[in-house]
């Protein structure tokens, strides 16, 4: 499948880590919003096209799917007009910065037919895994609560 990564910052760093070792996915272009990141993000993954304008980047031709790691307040945006363009999505956490946002890409994604998926990694990090374990395997020890009260003089 052929994607392309949008937003050359940390997030797109890390996923970029993920998809250089899946053999069938080929990230073909990224789209930044600094010309001078950009620049050196495709360099570092061997991207061979990059863009600033986000519709350049849809277009190009085998496009399947995008990964949209770019700034929280230009993720519903950029979701609707990948959609629209029909393409398949995956979208950084928050999909929306409300309720509205997020309303209005689920009923897009069910109207196109397309994909689109929220990542939302935090589930896969050690220290929540093993929280998870705990808690459907029932290692906590129960213990009462207990509040101290603390009285300070007033001065």
């Amino acid at each position: 499948m052929k994607v392309c990564m949008v937003g050359e910052g940390a997030m797109g760093n890390a996923h970029m880590g993920t998809l250089s070792q899946m053999q069938e996915i080929e990230v073909v272009t990224v789209a930044g919003g600094l010309p001078d990141d950009t620049t050196a993000f495709a360099e570092k993954w061997k991207i061979p096209h990059l863009s600033l304008s986000l519709e350049e980047y849809l277009s190009r031709e085998g496009v399947e799917a995008a990964i949209l790691t770019s700034p929280n307040q230009v993720h519903a945006d950029q979701t609707e007009l990948a959609l629209n363009m029909g393409k398949h999505v995956l979208v950084e956490i928050p999909m929306g910065l409300n309720l509205e946002e997020s309303q209005r890409i689920a009923t897009l994604e069910e109207k196109t037919g397309l994909v689109c998926m929220v990542c939302h990694t935090l589930r896969y990090m050690p220290c929540n895994r093993e929280l998870l374990h705990f808690i459907l395997y029932s290692k906590f020890i129960k213990s009462s609560l207990y509040s101290p009260i603390h009285s300070f003089p007033c001065i």
